[in-house]
């Protein structure tokens, strides 16, 4: 978030919320809950996903759907899409982008910000499944 969009990584999380929505960037992850064991996403099972209907109601507006890495979009391909209907998602950009976890040793942070701004013309987030690119009306 500070390589790209300035916003210092010291600030407190709720700074960086404010700052990411001024940029017109929202943070949201796929899954509500779910069990794993250790760190890994590979272990992850008994997954929830988080209400993507309400937060689609509150801002109507949102035109692409970016996923943190292979879990985030294959729990967004098999929990959420199903749950919304796919007419909820049409004209909506929904894209896997590679994984900013320090477990994705394949990627520099270079090849990490160059894929996140070049998917969003300006995003990328550490530790959050999904970016969400709002509209100027929500």
């Amino acid at each position: 978030m500070e390589a790209l969009f300035g916003i210092p990584a010291d600030s407190s999380y709720e700074m960086r919320l404010s700052l990411l929505m001024k940029s017109e960037v929202g943070l949201w992850d796929v899954l509500e809950s779910c069990e794993r064991v250790g760190s890994l996403d590979a272990t992850i099972v008994s997954e929830k996903c988080q209400n993507f209907e309400q937060l689609l109601n509150l801002y109507p507006g949102i035109a692409s759907i970016l996923c943190n890495g292979s879990k985030a979009y294959i729990s967004f391909l098999r929990l959420v899409v199903p749950a919304l209907g796919v007419d909820r998602l049409v004209g909506r950009r929904i894209e896997k982008l590679p994984s900013t976890s320090p477990a994705n040793a394949s990627y520099s942070m270079d090849k990490l910000m160059q894929a996140w701004s070049t998917a969003f013309g300006y995003g990328f987030a550490e530790g959050v499944d999904v970016l969400l690119r709002l509209r100027a009306n929500d």
